[in-house]
């Protein structure tokens, strides 16, 4: 009989210390299936890269050999993954929303043990099928989609589009860095230029929703901006979007451009404006779009990049 480690709970609910009954509850459902010698390790996955995962199996088991599972847990749903190194870059997830079956009576520790039953059920009804879904951004093998059914395949892709966030989320840290590319567009005395803009950003997440950040960009000039970013709260989406707000400053020139005075936007000027981005989260990497607008001085600013950002 495999074996199988339960990994730590993943709570980002409102219920504070729930994580040792679930940990206890997803134990005794496990035995209970039959399937799996069961144990538990305090081993966090940082990441669902094909590399993550086998540093994972290495490091609880000594080899490559056994499955995980963990459960995530929010203020709308229960969450039970599984990922097996016999299934390279797939996993069986179910997300069921917490639900009272009686209506209201039962206490939160108890729908949160009822509905965690249902969603492991699902899991391990799928596991014993070996109904595996493809993680997102990894490359399927054409072997085994010729073996699954067209329809079970495709629902199963969105079921695995649908909670890669909760993926994501897991894999989220507080701090990122990024890079990115593009155009930007320059105008101040009725005179404009445009030209190409590399730039860099780093921040610290306050919240799921909330976050400080710096961003550096070359073009003609040398120019940092400081703002606070808010994310739209598309809890069913995985492409997020943002806005964002602050200062900028004019830290030095660095081109000239033809029928445009580098003097009309001078060094230490300030500026300020708004900023509009979105994010695509991929595995160990997030895809990235800004566009931001800086007034100030009777000039403005306009950049456009995409980039890719890492948490640190």
């Amino acid at each position: 009989m495999r074996r199988v480690a339960i990994l730590p709970v993943v709570n980002a609910s409102r219920y504070a210390g729930i994580e040792e009954l679930v940990r206890i509850a997803t134990f005794q459902l496990l035995q209970q299936s039959q399937l799996f010698v069961v144990q538990v390790a305090a081993y966090n996955l940082t990441g669902f890269t094909a590399n993550d995962l086998d540093k994972a199996y290495d490091d609880i088991y000594g080899e490559n050999s056994d499955p995980l599972f963990f459960v995530y847990l929010d203020d709308a749903s229960v969450s039970t993954f599984i990922f097996d190194p016999l299934w390279p870059n797939h996993f069986i997830v179910s997300a069921r929303p917490l639900t009272d079956p009686t209506g209201g009576s039962l206490p939160i520790n108890q729908v949160i043990e009822s509905t965690l039953q249902l969603s492991l059920t699902d899991v391990l009804t799928n596991y014993s099928k070996g109904q595996f879904t493809l993680l997102p951004g990894a490359e399927e093998n054409n072997e085994l989609v010729a073996l699954e059914e067209a329809e079970a395949a495709h629902q199963r892709a969105e079921e695995s589009r649908l909670y890669f966030r909760k993926l994501a989320q897991v894999q989220d840290r507080p701090y990122y860095v990024g890079l990115n590319v593009g155009m930007s567009r320059f105008a101040a005395e009725g005179t404009s230029a445009s030209t190409v803009d590399f730039g860099g950003f780093a921040g610290k997440k306050l919240s799921q929703k909330f976050a400080v950040e710096i961003d550096l960009d070359i073009f003609s000039y040398l120019l940092a901006n400081a703002n606070v970013r808010y994310q739209f709260p598309l809890s069913e989406h995985y492409v997020y979007f943002a806005f964002s707000a602050g200062p900028a400053m004019v830290l030095g020139t660095i081109s000239e451009n033809r029928g445009f005075d580098s003097t009309n936007i001078s060094s230490g000027q300030f500026l300020f404006g708004p900023g509009f981005s979105f994010e695509i989260p991929l595995l160990g990497v997030v895809l990235r779009g800004d566009t931001k607008l800086l007034f100030g001085g009777g000039g403005s600013v306009f950049i456009g990049t995409y980039g890719i950002s890492y948490t640190i």
